[in-house]
């Protein structure tokens, strides 16, 4: 089995003002100056976010985010493929394991 880090944080809709839910992953593919992340909204989906981006939202709690990662290790454990939660960023991951995958 594989482990992989997720990361949840929250940002302001600026449309609706609602607070959004968003679980990074920093050890999965992304161009390089941007992140792998699954947003909550809207039905929810797959996107890419800048690193510049990252840096405004705010850390989401365990209560808000314990469905989507409930949601998300359901899906994740169909390829074999546990969900390690962390609290921050290590930068480090982004460019040795994200930006560093040749496609």
């Amino acid at each position: 089995m594989k482990n992989i880090k997720v990361i949840f944080r929250k940002s302001r809709n600026p449309y609706t003002g609602n607070w959004e839910l968003e679980a990074y992953f920093p050890e999965l593919w992304a161009r390089y100056g941007y992140i792998q992340l699954y947003a909550d909204c809207a039905g929810g989906g797959w996107c890419d976010a800048s690193t510049e981006f990252y840096q405004t939202t705010k850390k989401a709690t365990p209560d808000e985010y314990l469905a989507l990662l409930d949601r998300l290790r359901t899906d994740f454990l169909e390829d074999d493929i546990y969900l390690v939660v962390r609290q921050r960023m290590n930068w480090n991951d982004l460019r040795d394991k994200a930006w560093n995958r040749v496609v």
